[in-house]
């Protein structure tokens, strides 16, 4: 429903450019003029279509529009109709023929053979190579595109006000058996950037270099690879690899007020896109495969100067829990951030009354980046979901077009969304799919009754399980892959791709989330196969993750492990029971240390990326009390960084953004990494009231101090007067730097010097309510 409104907004536009272009453009078609009406064998025999005639009233100055009864037939050579001319017609009176897609645009042919009273037969022809007008202007007339038209139809227009009545017949798609002679496959127009006087390209570390280029004939749908695949082949001092490339429709994003709009802008490209981190000399070679045919190319030598850079977050080299920044300098690196999976979201709505944020694509998202940056947050996850910046979905929502062909303005939204975060210093999880898209339980989101893949859409398999092992659902996930890695990978901005989120919801994984069970072999196997692949594209070494829901005891340590995943994505959500309080501090800590389904053992980063009460949130007390505690007890416990609370638009609108900046007030500067650095429980003078834990390393200790009921209730919370923390039994004689701090607001409250004679210590915390964190060094 919603594409038929963008299609008649789009509509009442083309009729302005089609009146104009009709006084203008006229080409060749074939027009044979009669005075009889054709027969009825006549009639069936040229045309599927409207058998009967359509007696049309003309609406000139206004163009009249007359749609065919059936839809379009994409393998179609020409379209034929015939429309019976009276006398008083005006003498400008004009024809032509359109192609319309569900979004909208259209192409556009006219006749310029003169329109004479009585019959007219008209044939006009489909041809990749012929000129057809365009609207949007720079939607290009190729083979891709003539694949998406849904609609054709014929038009009239006049200057003169007339509404003579014209009878149309047999509006039909003629599907003839056409040899035409191929030209063999070269390459058209290729731009390499930066190119200098003696032909060589150049670049500079750090920053994108690009090349594109287009070929003379290009395939029903270039974003599969089984029809074209191009590979950049780059050698140098620095040892070999292989670029993919990615088909590109540029688009312009235009700020429509409540919205953002994308209009078609340049011509369709094939892209290389290369990020140096060393300098040298790089030679380059083009191979491309397009249908049966594949061509190679030698290039110009691309000259990169400058510092050798290297931007990009990966697992520590130096202690695989934690992430760092660069292989070289290694800097450590703990994110501090939120789930803003989606422009707004309608559980906050219903959950925490929030008001949905507008959703204006990547404009939307550079607003909340101007302001998370400002709180303190280097770090979100998006989701490519199908309400957001998903390529491919059910072709009846607005801008998809089934599966394997891409959304091309969420193509070019998440480029800006991309370059907006790194602007702001923000890395970007980027979420594949979430467990909707093959899930068929509705009250969890399930939404694969609207996946293409699905038989009942026109896919291949009627079992969303099957998502998981079929092998064209697999080749398919694969250029998804391939596209995602081909334009993306090069931005420093992506923090680690995400191939599911709560992968234990899909319908292969809910009956192991229902029974509590872990381990699942067939999405064990999927996760071999996907991570690998992914891997072998990404020069750039982006980690991989995958994700489960509710909390750590769902999470498959197997998958963990595997060689080629580098994270462990969870939930923190948490109920009460009947007979137990339940509570966040247990969940984040138990996820590393609970001694039978504790995952730091596996020695990679363990992330929370959703949590926030119950999935369906809590009382608003409660809920601040989790999200200003949450990212210390993710601290104190080993998280591989700050747990991501799922309630973004209530943090937002209610301007609760201070815990952010108060936990990197107090990381500023420290390192979390070592081989002896761990977490442990300290035991205080009030444990029934109050849970204290610490993240410690040789010289180091990073405590924090949490009041039981007011991180389970919220409120102001128990003022605690003279609590006694106890560090240890056995602790070597020295002197100490010891500093406490607010944790709310992340300032140093206190700071003092303590000089120890060995053996147990135990030290006294400053009067606090709800939480007090603290720093003690070896001096």
């Amino acid at each position: 429903g919603f594409k038929l409104y963008i299609s008649s907004m789009k509509a009442a536009s083309v009729l302005i450019v089609l009146l104009l272009l009709g006084l203008y453009l006229g080409l060749s078609t074939s027009v044979e003029h009669e005075n009889v009406e054709p027969n009825r064998e006549e009639q069936n025999a040229n045309s599927d279509s409207t058998t009967q005639s359509k007696p049309i009233s003309l609406t000139a100055p206004l163009t009249t529009i007359i749609y065919a009864d059936k839809p379009f037939d994409v393998d179609a050579n020409s379209i034929r109709f015939a429309c019976e001319i009276p006398k008083n017609v005006p003498k400008d009176l004009g024809l032509g023929v359109f192609l319309a897609d569900d979004d909208g645009n259209w192409f556009m042919r006219m006749v310029s053979d003169d329109l004479v009273p009585g019959r007219n037969n008209i044939e006009i022809p489909i041809d990749v190579n012929d000129h057809w007008q365009s609207t949007p202007e720079h939607y290009e007339w190729n083979n891709y595109h003539l694949q998406l038209v849904r609609k054709f139809g014929v038009y009239f227009w006049s200057q003169e006000h007339n509404n003579t009545s014209i009878n149309i017949y047999n509006i039909s798609c003629v599907n003839k058996t056409v040899q035409k002679e191929q030209d063999a496959l070269h390459i058209v127009n290729l731009q390499l950037q930066n190119v200098n006087e003696s032909g060589k390209a150049h670049g500079f570390c750090g920053e994108r270099w690009e090349m594109h280029f287009q070929l003379n004939k290009l395939p029903k749908n270039p974003y599969s690879t089984a029809q074209l695949q191009s590979d950049l082949h780059v050698q140098s001092q620095h040892g070999q690899f292989t670029i993919p490339g990615f088909f590109k429709e540029p688009q312009e994003l235009v700020d429509g007020g409540d919205s953002e709009r994308s209009i078609p802008n340049g011509p369709n490209v094939i892209c290389h896109r290369f990020r140096p981190r060393q300098a040298g000399q790089y030679q380059l070679s083009l191979e491309v495969n397009c249908e049966s045919e594949t061509i190679n190319v030698t290039l110009p030598d691309l000259i990169v100067t400058g510092d050798d850079w290297d931007d990009y977050v990966r697992n520590s080299q130096k202690d695989s829990r934690f992430f760092s920044i660069g292989k070289n300098n290694d800097t450590f690196y703990w994110p501090v951030g939120i789930n803003l999976r989606s422009v707004n979201d309608a559980l906050s709505k219903s959950a925490l009354k929030t008001i949905y944020t507008p959703a204006r694509g990547s404009l939307s998202y550079a607003a909340y980046f101007n302001r998370l940056e400002r709180a303190g947050v280097n770090a979100i996850e998006i989701w490519m979901s199908s309400w957001n910046l998903a390529f491919e979905w059910i072709d009846d929502w607005p801008g998809y077009h089934g599966i394997n062909g891409y959304h091309a303005a969420h193509t070019q939204q998440l480029d800006a969304i991309l370059d907006a975060a790194y602007q702001h210093n923000i890395r970007v999880i980027l979420s594949f799919r979430n467990h909707g898209q093959a899930c068929t339980i509705r009250i969890l989101q399930g939404n694969w009754h609207l996946n293409p893949m699905n038989t009942k859409n026109g896919g291949f398999i009627s079992d969303a399980k099957q998502y998981f092992t079929h092998e064209q659902a697999l080749r398919l996930q694969k250029d998804y892959h391939r596209y995602l890695c081909a334009r993306y990978a090069d931005h420093p901005s992506i923090m680690f791709w995400k191939l599911w989120s709560e992968v234990d919801l899909t319908a292969e994984g809910f009956p192991d989330y229902h029974q509590r069970r872990r381990s699942n072999a067939t999405i064990r196997d999927w996760h071999a196969d996907m991570s690998k692949h992914l891997q072998d594209l990404d020069i750039y070494d982006h980690p991989v993750a995958t994700h489960w829901s509710t909390d750590y005891k769902l999470a498959d340590p197997e998958i963990i492990k595997l060689a080629t995943m580098d994270v462990g994505c969870l939930d923190a959500y948490h109920w009460d029971s009947l007979f137990r309080k339940s509570y966040l501090y247990n969940k984040l800590t138990n996820s590393m240390i609970h001694p039978r389904q504790g995952l730091n053992h596996l020695m990679k980063p363990i992330v929370v990326t959703e949590f926030g009460g119950s999935p369906f949130a809590a009382k608003p007390k409660k809920l601040l009390a989790e999200h200003r505690s949450g990212p210390w007890i993710g601290l104190v416990s080993g998280h591989g960084m700050s747990p991501f609370l799922w309630w973004y638009e209530w943090v937002d609108q209610n301007n609760y953004w201070q815990p952010y900046r108060a936990v990197q007030a107090f990381i500023q500067g420290e390192d979390l990494r070592g081989d002896k650095s761990r977490t442990v429980a300290l035991s205080n003078s009030s444990e029934t009231e109050v849970w204290t834990r610490a993240w410690v390393k040789p010289g180091c200790l990073l405590g924090y101090c949490l009041d039981k009921q007011w991180s389970h209730s919220g409120g102001n919370g128990k003022l605690h007067g003279n609590l006694q923390i106890t560090f240890g039994e056995q602790i070597r004689a020295g002197s100490f730097s010891i500093e406490w701090w607010d944790a709310s607001q992340g300032l140093i409250i206190k700071k003092h010097t303590l000089k120890h004679d060995g053996g147990r210590l135990t030290i006294s915390a400053p009067d606090f309510r709800k939480h007090l964190a603290l720093k003690c060094k070896r001096l």
